[in-house]
């Protein structure tokens, strides 16, 4: 194991021991994908560089830049493999440590869409959503029912950034099904609903 792939283990770890004895009673989710297992890919047109980041869990961050906003949203972006599948309704929650570094011209925050989808055509959606990240570290949560079912092995975590010229910094994430209401073992600093 790589120094960087056993500090991310170390912080998974952590995070769930540090989440769970929070919740009065625990919800049941089962992590279907995360930083310990894989690593952020990119796509398309964008520029991609490691960064380091010492406040953020695992020390690192992958850096997107988009020159050019695409035609499509999906012209550029990241995405990464997940380890097991969901059933149909289930609750999924998605979340990633982001951040915008460097926001299209006139704008404050950068503009990304997250989707949970199949990793190879038609990439259909488990859970999708649109939103907004300002300058700081947060991590962002999209939550919804998975739409449909989808077996172990057939998934990825995508995020959509092509849709501004700008330059976005992603770190650890983390995605899981089950559990019910809002609690989670996510430390989610935000949370959008999935449409």
């Amino acid at each position: 194991m790589s120094r960087r792939s056993a500090r991310i283990a170390s912080f998974v770890a952590l995070w769930i021991a540090w989440a769970a004895p929070a919740l009065s009673t625990p919800p049941v989710e089962t992590v279907i994908g995360d930083a310990s297992h894989a690593q952020w890919t990119p796509y398309g047109s964008g520029k991609a560089s490691n960064t380091r980041v010492p406040d953020l869990p695992g020390g690192v961050a992958l850096r997107l830049k988009v020159r050019q906003k695409g035609a499509q949203p999906w012209d550029a972006g990241l995405s990464v493999q997940l380890k097991e599948g969901v059933q149909a309704g289930e609750r999924v929650i998605a979340g990633v440590y982001a951040r915008a570094h460097t926001p299209a011209p006139g704008r404050e925050t950068a503009a990304v869409i997250a989707r949970v989808q199949q990793n190879g055509q038609p990439y259909d959606a488990v859970i999708e959503a649109s939103f907004e990240i300002g300058p700081e570290w947060r991590f962002h949560c999209v939550q919804g029912p998975a739409r449909r079912s989808f077996g172990a092995g057939s998934l990825e975590l995508g995020l959509q950034l092509a849709g501004e010229q700008q330059t976005v910094e992603v770190g650890p994430f983390m995605v899981v099904r089950g559990g019910e209401g809002e609690r989670t073992m996510l430390p989610c600093d935000t949370r959008i609903t999935a449409g």
